[in-house]
């Protein structure tokens, strides 16, 4: 699931699958100089990494947990 999720928002640039079947409504990405938190915030940021770097892919070379 983790692995599929992140192929479809970055690799398929597919924000809409930030959203709480996938994802609790308080989701925090720890940043500096201030958290993003909450489902929309992360939409807004993936989307303007996916803007900034038009080509990228992302790869999951290992998961743990």
């Amino acid at each position: 699931m983790y692995s599929h999720t992140w192929d479809e928002i970055i690799n398929n640039r597919n924000l809409d699958c930030f959203n709480e079947d996938n994802f609790d409504a308080n989701i925090t990405l720890v940043m500096s100089p201030e958290n993003v938190v909450g489902i929309e915030a992360a939409k807004e940021f993936y989307n303007n990494y996916l803007i900034g770097f038009l080509d990228i892919e992302f790869t999951i070379k290992s998961v743990f947990g």
